[in-house]
């Protein structure tokens, strides 16, 4: 774990202490560089289902070193962070390690005697766990409500965490289509707990997303607040497929959610911040369309709370009729012989996902 700093201009971030207001954790930074990741040099996360006790000024550092430093990873600078505050050595070495971002120092630090400690632990056979009260981040799909399903039939104590990444004007328009058309009303009518978290930090990327470290740097006043002992996701085997993206060595895709890496995370919660959760994945041996069997063979109950499509922010619109999800809800269901909430025949003549994608590209 060598640094790798390179000789391009040096990138200084400076952080001020991140401010909590009412429910809502703010972040703004300055940078001497225009970063291109960056819409703005601000965002925040809204919380509004815990208790405000749980939204502290740690979690808020922790929130934007995740965010920042991930970012800053994926830039050859090296890069310093200046905080108001002193933050953790362990921190920071949890930071480089995860986002392999050794060109990034952070100032000032508070040194540790065993900050590498959570490096040293995270193969622990705890950290594989699954514990009789997980929180699974929900997001309505048929990976999330195929979990849902086998977590209810094993009668586990399973609360869900759903994020809304939508805001248009005063109405919260992607909150209310999930609220309306997903498992969130079929799981508030059985008791079960679901918690929102809000942010705008998706809307101000400018080039690659986030990947797993939004949900697990922001999750944990959820964690606390509801003493979580898991914090579940679903991601198929299919998608940690290898590339050598024109280069000699194989790149792992989705590096930062495998297996070995949530086992880090898990480590990094319980030797760092006293959060004893571990983060796993449910649908690692699962192949797509094992899920979409799941639901229709097994929880078929579950099937008509289905919310894959993500091409509308409209409540009233289920499926666009325009895009990937709602071309794998037609597939999925022409293979496992289920009638799909979208005619085939007139999606394969119509769609404009047909027409404009696969057409020319079969051609």
């Amino acid at each position: 774990m060598e640094e790798n700093k390179s000789q391009n201009n040096l990138i200084v971030i400076e952080i001020p202490t991140p401010k909590i207001v009412s429910k809502k954790i703010e972040i703004h930074f300055s940078s001497s560089e225009n970063l291109p990741q960056f819409k703005q040099n601000s965002f925040w996360f809204e919380y509004p289902t815990v208790d405000a006790k749980y939204l502290t000024k740690e979690v808020g550092w922790h929130i934007a070193l995740n965010v920042i430093v991930a970012k800053l990873g994926e830039l050859k600078n090296h890069s310093i962070i200046k905080c108001e505050e002193e933050i953790p050595e362990s921190l920071l070495r949890f930071l480089q390690i995860y986002n392999n971002a050794f060109h990034v120092d952070i100032q000032p630090i508070k040194k540790e005697n065993n900050h590498d400690l959570f490096f040293k632990k995270r193969n622990d056979l705890a950290h594989r766990e699954l514990s009789k009260k997980p929180g699974l981040l929900f997001g309505g799909g048929k990976d999330s409500l195929a979990s849902l399903g086998l977590l209810l039939e094993t009668g586990t104590n399973v609360g869900l965490i759903s994020y809304s990444f939508s805001y248009i004007g005063q109405v919260i328009q992607n909150e209310k289509r999930r609220e309306e058309n997903s498992a969130i009303k079929y799981a508030k009518e059985k008791g079960i707990n679901v918690d929102i978290i809000r942010t705008n930090i998706v809307h101000l990327l400018a080039k690659s997303p986030l990947h797993f470290e939004l949900y697990t740097s922001s999750v944990l006043p959820v964690l606390n607040a509801r003493d979580y002992g898991n914090l579940l996701f679903c991601v198929e085997m299919c998608h940690y497929y290898t590339s050598t993206n024109g280069q000699v060595n194989k790149i792992p895709r989705f590096r930062r959610s495998r297996p070995e890496i949530n086992r880090l995370i898990s480590s990094h919660y319980k030797s760092n911040l006293g959060v004893n959760c571990n983060v796993l994945n449910l649908h690692l041996p699962i192949s797509e369309y094992g899920t979409y069997l799941l639901l229709t063979k097994r929880y078929s109950e579950l099937l008509p709370n289905l919310l894959m499509c993500e091409g509308s922010t409209d409540s009233k619109i289920k499926w666009c009729g325009n895009c990937t999800k709602c071309a794998e809800h037609v597939i999925f269901s022409l293979a496992s012989n289920t009638k799909s909430e979208i005619n085939p025949d007139d999606f394969f003549k119509n769609s404009p996902w047909i027409l404009n994608k696969i057409l020319p590209k079969l051609k």
